[in-house]
């Protein structure tokens, strides 16, 4: 087949140049006669997104050029993009020749028909052609003889890239890399010194069960020094749990609310819940802190406004009652709206916040929160009272799913599926995991027309449509129904008693599966709620549980010795935001700054260590298998976030995520993978110890084999990104 000459390929590239070109233009002039304001918004936030990664980019770049040129290396061509050129430079005598889109519109010199020559009185040649190409997400510096996806091309020039020693060709490959890290690291130290907000480490809440409550630590505590080391962020006690050894204390100094200070000795625990597992590292168990203002960023966000608005809040007001309580700090606002497990609580909380008016006066307002029962633990789809599990409901019914083809429906109570009575949520996933394209006999409970019915169905566990390659080449994916599946909280009607409750409670040994539930004490219970509130108030009590094992069937009774820890309690009171769990308060930050320029120096050297530290362990996890790909972001979900950071937040904010992204393209970079530049520093190596190079042969495999792979995982991340993008999770 004959080549395709130059000029034909220009003038495709040309034709698809502009059309991509006019329908950008069309697109901006489209937002900027709908609303001019926030289009211009947008647009300097694409621009600033564009500038932040060109900027990654040409450091890592320029790293390789200096040290190709440092070590005599002839350097064809540097580029900061890839695709077509949109302009080149290069010295030429007289001066500097400047060629405007030479790729698309060519010519039979390759300089291009738009060339034009700046005099600046040069008499030598120069021998570098500087580009900026169209695609802007990469860049190269091409080396005469350096291929990277295949084996370097054999030259008669001393200066071509593979007849240089293999420590000069060394020097070049870790060059990219080195400035990275070094340029995040000055990047770093400047921002310290004009003072950078960070996560405050200060103590929002804890979990019970974690080692940090265990210890003694509180909500409220401020963290000091972890290990002896200030000037800290929430996110470096991140960091202390996730590093630590197993069993390995951590010191942390912490300032009590009424300013007492105390040192902590504290073992990170390994992740125990799904959501713990799926960020694959060790946890104190503290939470975050935040003010008490509602973000004034809700501004920018029609959905989540309206919705807040609903219940009566609105940006910019400042939390400070609760239940008529006056508060000064998160803490106490969590511990009102987020009590434990087992704590009796009003069915509705009053938040009292403050509004500045038109008129500039503040006035108080009184807003009431329902307050409804859920997990513990957040969407425990095991949780339990006295290890009485509830029934399974249908909570959402995905289109296009064998589930919609059943014809179930929102709303419906599984009462058997299969053998199974009342199925647990659990057993649920389990039965369809072990009945993959059978059919599956359910009996559902629903009510139509005002009337309960209940209703034969037969499902069949297929895998999903969009997993299918999934399941043909990474991994497992286990069949469904296409279901949203959570608790029949309405009945007290009890599905299993678990190991738990007949271990701990063993007079509810005898509780049958689908047992309802008359009576605590002698107060009748309609549902879940009630049995919680009068568990709750008769705490470390002797209580007389009454129910019936059917309709038909005499009422029974039990005695349970009931402990005052909150053991027995799997569920908790919460505040009903509907579809949102928490309030969208502002994060509390603090502005870290060091007094001197050498302090700004170590908090830049502690951040760039923490960065390698952070993508070490992602690293690590996902090899391990610990680290799901959804705890993982992919070019979309990078370029998500930065947008998000360029539009929301300041350019120190934005300048210190860019300065972050360098580290973590420095750590990529560097693994020893092949097409990457610790793939070329292990051929090198290995080319040191044998005394020649790799065949090109094995070079060019090995290069297809990483491409293949390095491919695949950005595909996997970035269909996972697209995922969370589309579902709100960035």
């Amino acid at each position: 087949m004959e080549k395709e000459p130059q000029k034909q390929r220009g003038s495709k590239q040309l034709t698809v140049f502009l059309l991509l070109l006019a329908i950008g233009v069309l697109f901006v002039g489209r937002s900027i006669a709908n609303d001019p304001q926030a289009a211009l918004a947008r647009i300097l936030s694409i621009a600033l997104v564009a500038v932040g990664f060109g900027a990654v980019i040409f450091v890592h770049e320029l790293g390789h050029f200096v040290a190709a040129k440092s070590v005599g290396i002839f350097v064809e061509a540097f580029s900061l993009g890839f695709g077509p050129i949109i302009l080149a430079a290069k010295k030429v005598p007289p001066g500097l020749r400047i060629s405007l889109l030479p790729s698309l519109i060519p010519s039979p010199d390759g300089n291009g028909r738009i060339a034009f020559t700046v005099p600046l009185g040069l008499k030598k040649q120069g021998e570098t052609q500087y580009r900026i190409s169209l695609i802007p997400l990469g860049g190269f510096v091409k080396m005469l003889g350096q291929e990277d996806t295949a084996a370097d091309q054999p030259s008669n020039n001393p200066r071509a890239y593979p007849n240089k020693p293999v420590w000069q060709r060394s020097i070049v490959i870790v060059a990219g890399v080195t400035m990275n890290v070094i340029a995040a690291l000055i990047a770093f130290g400047f921002l310290f010194g004009h003072g950078i907000k960070r996560p405050a480490a200060v103590v929002g809440s804890v979990n019970p069960d974690k080692p940090a409550a265990q210890a003694g630590i509180m909500p409220g505590d401020k963290i000091l020094a972890i290990d002896g080391k200030e000037n800290i962020s929430h996110i470096n006690l991140k960091i202390a749990a996730a590093f630590a050894d197993p069993g390995e204390k951590i010191a942390l100094k912490v300032e009590h609310p009424n300013g007492e200070l105390a040192t902590y000795h504290v073992a990170p625990q390994p992740p125990q819940t799904d959501a713990e597992k799926d960020q694959g590292v060790k946890l104190f168990g503290i939470g975050h802190s935040y003010e008490l203002l509602i973000s004034p960023s809700l501004h920018d966000q029609p959905a989540l406004r309206e919705h807040f608005d609903k219940l009566g809040l609105q940006p910019g007001d400042r939390i400070v009652a609760v239940n008529d309580l006056p508060i000064e700090r998160y803490y106490q606002l969590h511990e009102q709206l987020y009590p434990l497990a087992g704590k009796p609580i009003a069915r509705t909380a009053s938040v009292t916040i403050e509004r500045p008016g038109p008129d500039g006066q503040t006035a108080r307002h009184r807003v009431p929160i329902e307050m409804q029962l859920a997990p513990a633990g957040a969407a425990d789809i095991q949780a339990t009272l006295l290890g009485m599990m509830p029934r399974s409901r249908v909570a959402k019914v995905l289109p296009e799913s064998p589930a919609e083809e059943a014809g179930l429906l929102k709303g419906d109570i599984i009462l058997r599926m299969g053998p199974i009575n009342n199925p647990t949520t659990l057993e649920f996933i389990d039965y369809c995991k072990a009945h993959r394209d059978q059919d599956v006999d359910l009996l559902v409970s629903r009510v139509a027309d005002e009337k309960i019915t209940q209703t034969n169905l037969t499902v069949v566990p297929r895998t999903p449509k969009d997993a299918g390659w999934l399941q043909k080449t990474l991994t497992d994916v286990p069949p469904r129904v296409g279901v949203i599946i959570d608790l029949d909280l309405e009945h007290p009607i009890v599905a299993k008693l678990n190991a738990y409750g007949a271990e701990r409670f063993s007079q509810l040994a005898a509780l049958p599966r689908g047992a309802r539930l008359l009576a605590i004490g002698q107060t009748p219970v309609n549902n879940w709620t009630d049995i919680m509130t009068h568990l709750a108030s008769r705490q470390g009590q002797q209580v007389t549980i009454t129910y019936t094992a059917g309709a038909d069937q005499p009422a029974q009774t039990v005695d349970i010795a009931l402990s005052d820890n909150h053991s027995w309690a799997g569920f908790a009171f919460q505040p009903d935001f509907a579809d949102y769990a928490f309030l969208p308060l502002e994060p509390l930050q603090i502005t870290i700054k060091g007094d001197t320029w050498l302090d700004n120096l170590n908090l830049g050297l502690d951040t760039t260590f923490t960065t390698l530290a952070t993508s070490y362990l992602t690293i690590k996890g996902m090899i391990q298998g610990q680290l799901g790909a959804k705890a993982v972001s992919g070019p979309v979900g990078i370029l998500k976030m930065s947008y998000t950071i360029a539009s929301e937040r300041d350019l120190a904010d934005y300048a210190f995520f860019m300065a972050f992204i360098s580290v973590c393209v420095a750590f990529f970079n560097i693994m020893p993978l092949p097409i990457l530049d610790g793939g070329h520093l292990v051929f090198l190596l290995i080319e040191r110890i044998k005394g020649s190079p790799v065949s090109p042969k094995i070079q060019e495999v090995v290069a297809y084999i990483g491409l293949f792979l390095i491919g695949g995982l950005f595909l996997l991340l970035t269909y996972q990104d697209i995922i969370k993008w589309v579902s709100g999770q960035i």
